[in-house]
């Protein structure tokens, strides 16, 4: 069961037996665990063909290739694309970024390939905790309030046998975003939100560009996700203070982060 907090569970269902392989292996990265209740139904069929078709009940059967033919990753991005857009629709964005959670509260650090979110992460000192450092999913909840869920670096699948898991279900309310950049030294640089619009566009098409433009996607359908998008941006710009954090090579950014949200200075 993916339980995300925008919205309803989806349990995710093989359909034949070859899916069984590939839905078994997405439950052991994801951390997927059954759950009670109602939810919506995503059946994961192999064949020939690809994309998905929607049921009368609102559930849906997604037709992927085997996993012999494609890596899991891409795999991965076809299979949750009805979960992606169930989600883009509630409000949600997918955030090229790291995300670190202290005291039941989260910080995600958005940055492009090679900014050093991996290094950040490892950085983190108790009581922080780094629960990804690649992609976080954030959306709001029916209330507004924004939470972070992390999500699977899907490019060690493929190059290495990862045996590495995410708890995507766990989420943390959002409390600050800290746009990363590499400096001498660290310093914390508050960012207007209409700035930080186009910061989160250009990390967020980084992030979900898999899924949003797959293959055959039809031009009026791409243009309304990226509209979306854009307008999921702005909502996240007027709800959550975002900043530039410069870090430096051996300085204490976290403490940095620490004063500015009010969690104080010790660790």
């Amino acid at each position: 069961m993916l339980l995300l907090r925008d919205g309803i569970p989806w349990q995710i269902l093989a359909g034949d037996k070859p899916a069984a392989a590939i839905v078994t292996r997405l439950e052991e990265i994801m951390q997927l665990s059954p759950l009670e209740g109602p939810r919506r139904r995503l059946s994961v069929i192999t064949g020939n063909r690809s994309g998905c078709r929607k049921l009368t009940s609102g559930d849906v059967e997604v037709f992927v290739p085997s996993i012999d033919e494609l890596t899991l990753r891409e795999i991965s991005v076809q299979l949750l694309q009805p979960i992606f857009q169930d989600f883009q629709e509630r409000g949600g964005l997918f955030i090229h970024s790291a995300l670190a959670e202290r005291d039941g509260v989260g910080v995600i650090l958005p940055g492009s390939s090679g900014v050093g979110k991996t290094t950040v992460s490892n950085r983190f000192p108790s009581p922080w905790k780094s629960l990804c450092d690649d992609e976080t999913r954030v959306a709001p909840d029916t209330r507004g309030r924004y939470w972070a869920h992390p999500w699977p670096t899907w490019y060690n699948f493929g190059l290495t046998e990862s045996k590495e898991t995410w708890n995507v279900n766990h989420a943390v309310p959002l409390m600050g975003i800290f746009f990363l950049t590499k400096s001498r030294k660290d310093r914390i640089i508050p960012i207007d939100p209409k700035e930080a619009v186009g910061m989160f566009v250009e990390i967020d098409r980084q992030a979900a560009p898999g899924w949003l433009e797959l293959p055959g996607t039809e031009k009026k359908p791409l243009m309304n996700r990226r509209l979306m998008r854009f307008e999921n941006a702005c909502a996240l710009a007027r709800s959550v203070p975002s900043f530039v954090l410069d870090v430096g090579a051996t300085g204490r950014f976290w403490e940095k982060i620490n004063a500015v949200l009010g969690l104080g200075n010790k660790i």
